[in-house]
């Protein structure tokens, strides 16, 4: 008797804990150049990379700026936007399918966001989700070089892990 109130009781515990460890793992696996930003931040003697940016298309999609492009709120307000909004596809959770998808897209001057693409999937419907859910994210404080916003493509993994109980489903 005691054995299914413990079985019940861990479970429950492992469902809590399961947002949690959704969050450390998207904060460890989202990479945003903070070493790259202090490299070249206004502390940081002159970079010679960055000579001549002013002559630079407007246009121009960067990958390395002096202020990295950052979502409203912060690292943790992107985490807990992918938590809250990414929803696990049917094809996926019926397949078992678990992994990383790795998308990259462009945040413009104005921090919308354009040209999503994947850049490695999993399939089963998870790359299409990742795609909707990073197309949809609120504008974000866009990046800069000399005081000027520009256009700056970011990288970004969306973990998509099963939890226990969704282990035993098919």
């Amino acid at each position: 008797m005691s054995k299914t109130k413990s079985k019940i009781k861990a479970i429950s515990k492992l469902l809590l804990v399961f947002p949690i460890v959704l969050t450390i793992v998207f904060t460890v696996s989202c990479s945003t150049n903070r070493g790259v930003r202090s490299l070249i931040s206004s502390e940081a003697p002159p970079n010679d990379n960055l000579k001549g940016l002013d002559t630079v298309p407007n246009d121009a999609v960067f990958t390395l700026v002096e202020v990295m492009p950052e979502f409203p709120g912060g690292e943790e307000a992107r985490i807990n936007y992918l938590v809250k909004n990414l929803k696990y596809p049917e094809v996926a959770l019926n397949n078992r399918i678990e992994g990383k998808v790795f998308v990259t897209f462009v945040i413009e001057k104005d921090g919308s966001i354009a040209d999503v693409n994947v850049l490695k999937g999993i399939g089963g419907g998870c790359d299409e989700e990742s795609i909707r859910v990073i197309e949809n994210m609120p504008k974000w404080i866009p990046g800069k070089n000399h005081g000027k916003n520009v256009r700056v493509q970011f990288n970004m993994p969306i973990v998509f892990k099963l939890n226990v109980a969704d282990k035993g489903k098919k």
